[in-house]
């Protein structure tokens, strides 16, 4: 409960001693925000409601007030109230500061030193596990007590101060800046609004310039971390919105209205003040680009447009939104304005698009580049459109990887984004995928626009105008040139039919993920631009559950991040970010060399936990006792047990795990930072971490690993496959494939139809083509499902990521060559051979199994034998156990085999197989053994035999879908058959149980030797079925 005399609880009639004019009215308006108690997570009763209305009551009893002194207010006033209540709205405005070196001025105006125990250190350590998080609060503390003045400047004082300061920084609108002969310095500025502040005046103005005022609207009540985390959540208190605050300073709702049409504030409240501009864009103005609902799946994504007779999936290219303004002067003369999607003016940072532009829309001067004529006349006064700005490789003849952009940008810009641009290097080793030096690739890969909308012609508007009918008139408007400009692809899905148009729109959004575009936009053919009730639909894959690039990764450091931190509100004693990387030597850690294993930190991820996970991994990080993080990286080479480093742009964090942990991780596709050769997530959200007594963080892939699944995900061959093909052409051999030849294409959109199909609930009998690298290639194989009713149960939360990266053989081909080459043979016995123990049917010979096996098999053939078969034979996947025969082998029979019966290597076998290794983990592993990592693909390792039956369906739903059998592996070179007990048993016993219900086993279970993971039989192409010491199912 709050104080009955805080601001909170000030009735409306008291409101009317405030001189409103004044600043300290503002901040006495921030000060009633800021008593509000949050509410507890446990207490959710009429949470939202009650919340809700304070803050909006509080507002109105002051704006109330306001009008009562005041009315008519001067023009203005509701603008210099938006901008300062809501600073990150204020696009024209930048200061150019963040809390380093704001707090540097500080410190200087108010004569403290911010040195280590000195009075004024909190200013820098305003992000310290002990302090607020708040640059604005620490400022406040440092001057109560020692400035009792009262605020007595007024809220335009304040403003014209503030717009004086953005006059400084190159990142103000135009209309904002002023030449540098003219202005202030930035530090005398800063002291007339500092010279004259209260203590929490100066903490308002602050966080203004900072650009946020939410840690001064809603502060943190509580400090321990496991309170901040479980006790509230980032719904504790309601945030006031700007469309709330629209709609309390003028509940007519033309303010908001207006908003629509007009992205600037300062523009939304001048045509709301003037009527007769009211409800008309202006060219020049940025205006609000729609937000789009997030499809989780194909059926869901139409949901919401069932009611539209036609709905087009417009492809959603991978680059940046830019909003393009054309005006044409008396003269002919064309003006462009470019606004991003962050509503700032870009326009000169992206003058490398200008001449397309003009050449797309034929306006004078613009060369003729052999592009599609239009069919209309020239644009007589203005234009707005919408494309986004993509990189484009001639090379590949499509639009390149989004991070491409980045560079050809920088090299074309004209602003400080081009002034800042400096050359990097080219990687000798990672020259087709590294920062080169030339961002145009020597002319091969440049800036395009693909262009999808027209929102205004010759000053009329178009945003009530269907979709249908802007489309036909930008296809009019825009004169085509491929590589350059070009129209944003999409196919229509006819909704006649739900079943149909599902069926359609996985089709449709199959071939993009096949082509590896972003995603897809979903427009019903009568929507207007910003509907409300026909909203655009934004599909992803990574939108879609368990269909995101999911990888295992080592955990190695933590953080506080701003951003995310006041999202969760919570303060600087929550770990809110963790710093991700991938071991560099793969055989320094597998084997135990004196020498510590290095890592490569490729980037931080801060979302995908929830509240309880995120409090659960800061206990058991705090608990670990961290090293805290310095600069000097030479501290650490007697205290950590590993080295690292740090990818460049990287912020380092506050501390380092003594010893590394194992997480999951899956994000929307791949990309690079900027200064960075390597590949990171792109969106990272991280699903799961593992204590060092649960899963060792040995499990997690290489770098190499993780690059290599990266360039397959983006579509780009293996490093030095050019070198490769050519040799092999010089010998006549045959050169592999390609990562974009047209069978891997079709491959990967016949996957993506089955995944999309899966997510939807939709299963349906049809043969599948089980896709084997090498000789085993192309094998078709029947896979008959027998439905049942409980088979129309929700996905189980257990299934793999069905991404690429589930499936991609990770390991690197040079690694293995030189773990080979370099191996020692076991120094005491050679490697047994794995007898051949296993039969597929009647005329294969038999081969003797150990006597422990056989006794196994004794003690269940007669219980077996009477079970009866409910189930159709046809639909069985039957395998009884007989007696064995006079050489003592187990005899299995089987009806169908959903696994590789013609020879192939150890790789292609485990492809699409559950893979569970049945070995002592406390034993390191023998030097003649490839380590499993590099054999298993990814994803597919179990760790308890449990586990192994669920994935294998033995007595539960199918929940892996991926896994068509299971392997174990034993040990078995050991004379004891210790393998016995653990494997062998408990598959029997468990099979009898099952056999008595009637149980249909889809998923056979084979055991093979250890031995067939020898190093230099990895290659080998054998039937390794056939070599199975066993087989159950």
């Amino acid at each position: 409960m709050t104080d009955a005399s805080s601001p909170s609880q000030v009735p409306f009639q008291l409101w009317s001693t405030v001189t409103f004019t004044r600043f300290d009215s503002f901040v006495f308006l921030c000060e009633a925000f800021a008593s509000v108690e949050p509410k507890n997570a446990t207490n959710t009763k009429n949470q939202k409601k009650n919340q809700e209305s304070f803050c909006v009551k509080t507002l109105r009893n002051w704006t109330k007030a306001l009008h009562e002194r005041y009315s008519p207010l001067p023009d203005g006033t509701a603008a210099t109230f938006f901008r300062l209540f809501f600073p990150e709205e204020d696009v024209s405005r930048k200061y150019g500061m963040q809390e380093t070196r704001l707090a540097g001025y500080i410190a200087d105006i108010f004569g403290v030193s911010t040195n280590r125990d000195s009075r004024g250190a909190s200013l820098r350590k305003w992000g310290g596990s002990d302090a607020t998080g708040c640059l604005g609060r620490e400022v406040q503390s440092l001057m109560e007590g020692t400035n009792d003045q009262q605020e007595t400047r007024s809220i335009s004082d304040i403003s014209r101060l503030l717009t004086e300061l953005a006059s400084t920084s190159a990142y103000s609108s135009s209309s904002v800046r002023v030449p540098a002969t003219s202005r202030r310095k930035p530090r005398e500025i800063l002291r007339n609004l500092y010279a004259s502040a209260s203590a929490m005046s100066a903490s308002v103005i602050t966080q203004i310039i900072l650009k946020d005022l939410r840690p001064i609207l809603y502060p943190l009540k509580e400090t321990h971390y496991t309170a901040q985390l479980l006790q509230y959540n980032s719904k504790a208190v309601r945030m006031l919105t700007k469309e709330q605050a629209m709609k309390v300073w003028d509940p007519d709702g033309k303010l908001s209205q207006a908003y629509r049409v007009c992205a600037s504030i300062e523009e939304a409240v001048a045509a709301f003040e003037n009527p007769e501009e009211f409800m008309r864009p202006r060219v020049g103005v940025p205006i609000p680009i729609p937000k789009c609902i997030k499809g989780r799946g194909c059926k869901d994504s139409l949901n919401s447009l069932r009611q539209s007779s036609n709905v087009w999936a417009e492809t959603k290219y991978d680059g940046e939104r830019a909003q393009i303004h054309v005006e044409m002067d008396h003269g002919g003369d064309s003006k462009i304005t470019i606004f991003s999607k962050s509503k700032r003016d870009s326009t000169v940072d992206r003058f490398g698009v200008h001449s397309i532009i003009r050449e797309a829309l034929s306006l004078p001067g613009s060369s003729d580049g052999g592009g599609i004529p239009s069919t209309v006349p020239h644009i007589k006064h203005n234009v707005v459109i919408e494309a986004e700005m993509v990189a484009y490789s001639n090379a590949l003849g499509k639009v390149d990887e989004f991070w491409r952009i980045r560079s050809l940008i920088a090299s074309t810009a004209l602003g400080v984004r081009g002034a800042s641009y400096k050359k990097t290097n080219p990687t000798e080793d990672w020259s087709q995928s590294s920062l080169i030096s030339d961002a145009s690739d020597e002319g091969a890969r440049h800036l395009a626009l693909v262009f999808f909308d027209v929102l205004v012609v010759d000053s009329e508007s178009l945003l009530w105008r269907p979709y249908s009918y802007r489309r036909a008139l930008l296809e009019s408007l825009i004169v085509r040139r491929p590589g350059y400009a070009m129209l944003a692809e999409r196919v229509p899905i006819p909704m006649h039919s739900p079943k149909e148009a599902d069926e359609a729109l996985r089709r449709a959004f199959a071939k993009l993920q096949a082509d590896r575009e972003e995603g897809a936009v979903l427009k019903a053919d009568e929507s207007r631009y910003n509907d409300w009730k026909l909203r655009w639909v934004k599909l992803k894959a990574d939108y879609i559950p368990g269909h995101g690039d999911c990888v295992d990764l080592v955990l190695l450091g933590a953080g506080w991040d701003k951003e995310r931190a006041r999202e969760l509100l919570v303060g600087p004693s929550v770990y809110t970010t963790f710093y991700i990387g991938a071991v560099v030597d793969v055989v320094a850690s597998e084997t135990a060399s004196s020498e510590k294993p290095g890592f490569q930190v490729i980037f931080t991820c801060s979302y995908g936990l929830s509240r309880e996970q995120l409090e659960e991994l800061n206990f058991f990080i705090k608990s670990t006792d961290p090293v805290a993080y310095s600069a000097a990286g030479s501290k650490y080479a007697s205290i950590l047990p590993y080295s690292f480093t740090l990818n460049l742009g990287l912020a380092p964090p506050a501390v380092m795990l003594r010893e590394p942990i194992l997480a999951e991780f899956y994000g929307a596709g791949f990309t690079k930072a900027p200064r960075s050769k390597y590949y990171e997530l792109r969106f990272p959200r991280m699903t799961k971490f593992h204590r060092t007594s649960e899963r060792s963080w040995r499990d997690g892939i290489s770098l190499d690993e993780f690059q290599c699944i990266a360039r397959e995900a983006v579509g780009l061959d293996r490093p030095n496959k050019d070198i490769d093909d050519w040799c092999k052409g010089l010998w006549g051999k045959l050169q592999s494939p390609g990562a974009r030849c047209p069978a891997k294409r079709k491959a990967r959109e016949e996957e993506w139809l089955d995944k999309l199909e899966k997510a939807d609930g939709k299963l349906k009998l049809k043969a599948r083509r089980l896709n084997l690298p090498g000789p085993a290639e192309t094998m078709m194989m029947e896979n008959v499902r027998h439905e049942e009713p409980a088979a129309a149960a929700p996905a189980n939360k257990m299934r793999a990521f069905g991404s690429v990266t589930n499936i991609l053989p990770t390991p690197l081909a040079q690694a293995n060559k030189e773990l080979s080459a370099n191996v020692d043979p076991p120094s005491t016995k050679p490697i047994p051979e794995c007898p051949r123990q296993l039969q597929f049917g009647p005329d294969e010979d038999s081969v003797k199994t150990p006597n422990v096996m056989s006794s196994v098999a004794r003690e269940h053939a007669q219980q077996e034998r009477v079970v009866e078969n409910p189930t159709p034979a046809v639909l069985r996947t039957e395998v009884a156990v007989t007696p064995p025969s006079s050489n003592g082998a187990v005899v299995t029979t089987s009806t169908q085999q959903p696994f590789p019966a013609t020879p192939c290597t150890i790789r292609q076998f485990l492809q699409h197989a559950a893979v569970y290794l049945a070995r002592d983990t406390r034993l390191p592993r023998p030097s003649w053994r490839a380590p499993s990592h590099t054999v298993v693909p990814h994803g597919h390792q179990l760790h308890t035999l449990e586990a192994m039956l669920i994935a294998c369906t033995w007595g539960s739903i199918n929940v892996c879908d991926w896994a068509r059998f299971g392997v174990v592996f034993v040990d078995d070179s050991d004379a004891t058959h210790a393998w016995m007990d653990v494997v062998a048993r408990p598959l029997l016993e468990k099979r009898t149980a099952l056999l008595r219900k009637g149980w249909d086993f889809e998923k056979p279970i084979f055991i093979l030797g250890l031995s067939m993971l020898h190093v230099n039989k990895l290659n080998e192409e054998v039937a390794i079925a056939g070599k199975a010491i066993c087989r159950f199912g």
